[in-house]
């Protein structure tokens, strides 16, 4: 409850993930309990989300689908809005027009693998983030691996891990360092990666 009102007249349910607008005067809320992602600002409105629990269907308006298990959402310096679905194995994209789209992974949980990114499974991703130039860096967590979604090729690479759960040494080649679990990614303004490697209690960085 609470779209078209002030954000503190509004309900949420397992809030689960946050993040600011590229300008900052806005915030983005993962209300995974109500399956929606909702704006917040001086009003509170939802992008995307009708709080069915389903796999939206490609270039149907966003505020009126279903998702099924929304993580994580960022939006890029473009306004283009992308949902992490653990729980759907997929990344969704929001465009401009509020139009919604599968961009990433084939909606069920599969092995690591390179390549178009509609034909490369996600494992229960948790987290997403937005790197300068507009790709989209996922921690695939039970992939044990970080990707990154290129949308000018629509493609999927890895950027850390093996696919396998591990307590590789750190050092050398990222693609070939074993991770366990990784919940979370981030790249610093002079775009050093940073890695949550949850399973073994530590933070990796890649330069």
């Amino acid at each position: 409850a609470g779209d078209g009102g002030a954000p503190e007249g509004a309900r949420f349910f397992e809030t689960y993930h946050l993040a600011a607008t590229p300008k900052g005067t806005d915030y983005l809320l993962v209300d995974l309990g109500n399956r929606r992602i909702r704006r917040v600002g001086v009003r509170v409105s939802t992008i995307a989300g009708n709080g069915a629990r389903a796999v939206p269907k490609d270039g149907d308006k966003a505020s009126e689908s279903p998702l099924l298990d929304p993580r994580a959402c960022a939006m890029d310096g473009h306004g283009l809005l992308y949902i992490l679905e653990r729980g759907g194995n997929a990344l969704r994209m929001v465009d401009n027009g509020g139009k919604i789209r599968t961009v990433a992974g084939t909606s069920k949980a599969g092995p690591l693998k390179d390549g178009p990114a509609l034909e490369c499974p996600l494992n229960s991703p948790k987290y997403l983030w937005i790197e300068k130039n507009g790709k989209v860096l996922i921690a695939d967590s039970s992939n044990h691996a970080i990707r990154r979604y290129d949308p000018s090729t629509k493609t999927i690479t890895t950027v850390a891990g093996t696919g396998k759960p591990g307590k590789g040494k750190a050092g050398g080649d990222p693609a070939k360092t074993e991770l366990k679990d990784p919940h979370a990614v981030c790249v610093s303004p002079d775009g050093v990666i940073t890695i949550a490697d949850s399973g073994n209690a530590r933070i990796l960085q890649v330069r």
